[in-house]
């Protein structure tokens, strides 16, 4: 359509100005018609896919096509869904570290409170002359430091104590199956770590994987 054109143009020329002119203007229409450019503006116009020109000048024009996008889109999907959720298990595994912390501070003025009486402690923020005694620590220290976690002592005599670190109901460490509740356990001396789920029974095994650091 545009060599039609651009010869009706000619023809014009040559009538107007003589035959040299003519041939003149049809030589630098065939210049041009030769160039990639002009053959991709060709192949718009006549609606003719961009690989019939056989012109590597034409491909890039094309940009890109919607089987392109959609492969894109699915490889993408499939690279989320493999590590998602390996980054969610990495992200609570690392956030045990609250609730480590958390106990362990409760754990040394557990054995300083003890070095001044017969028994350990019963409450966080009771008082150290209430029935029974407590730690006497304000309201925030039964929140892990960076609030994951909320702690408990379970329970207390002479020779020994418990203290529980409970996910925060909602929270991503909700979510942490089985190690939910991390408690340590003092008997004699003896400490113990364990770990549990919302329910059930603590396992205080040494393959415990809650407490694996």
């Amino acid at each position: 359509m545009i060599l039609s054109l651009y010869q009706q143009e000619a023809c014009h020329t040559r009538f107007r100005a003589g035959p040299a002119a003519g041939d003149e203007w049809r030589r630098r229409v065939l210049t041009l018609a030769q160039t990639p450019a002009t053959l991709c503006n060709m192949s718009r116009i006549v609606s003719l896919p961009t690989h019939a020109s056989g012109h590597a000048g034409c491909r890039g024009a094309a940009g890109f096509t919607l089987i392109e996008v959609l492969i894109v889109v699915v490889i993408v999907g499939i690279l989320a869904a493999i590590a998602l959720p390996s980054f969610i298990d990495s992200i609570r595994d690392s956030r045990r570290a609250d609730a480590f912390a958390a106990l362990t501070q409760l754990q040394l003025a557990q054995e300083r409170f003890r070095g001044n009486r017969r028994e350990f402690a019963a409450s966080i923020t009771a008082a150290p002359d209430d029935v029974p005694p407590g730690l006497g620590l304000p309201a925030a220290a039964a929140i892990s430091p960076r609030g994951h976690y909320t702690l408990a002592i379970d329970a207390a005599s002479a020779s020994g104590y418990t203290i529980t670190a409970t996910a925060v109901a909602g929270g991503t460490q909700a979510g942490d199956a089985g190690c939910q509740r991390l408690r340590i356990r003092v008997e004699r001396g003896n400490v113990f770590y364990e770990s549990a789920g919302l329910t059930g029974g603590f396992d205080e095994t040494d393959a415990n994987r809650c407490w694996r650091r």
